[in-house]
């Protein structure tokens, strides 16, 4: 599980990164990142680190599939927040 989350967290420090330089990274508002993270995640992960959710295998990869999609929303809509209260300006 730390293993798993300490990786999301690297990329989604990735993320921000590449976001900040290269336009393409945000299409679908990160959804499309979050699609091919669990797509190339789960093609190198090992078997025993491959999530199993109880009903079937197919609806289990959907499942997971889905999460990440959200989990790449997720990061760019913090992004934008995040650079809007930074970028904000000040008033005296």
């Amino acid at each position: 599980m730390i293993l798993h989350y300490g990786f999301g967290t690297a990329t989604g420090a990735l993320y921000g990164a590449l976001a900040l330089h290269e336009e393409p990274v945000t299409a679908g508002f990160g959804g499309a990142f979050g699609g091919i993270f669990f797509i190339v995640g789960y093609v190198l992960a090992p078997e025993d680190l491959k999530p199993y959710v109880n009903n079937s295998q197919r609806v289990s990869e959907i499942y997971e599939w889905l999460t990440h999609v959200i989990y790449g929303v997720s990061m760019e809509g913090t992004r934008r927040a995040v650079s809007a209260l930074l970028l904000k300006p000040r008033t005296a």
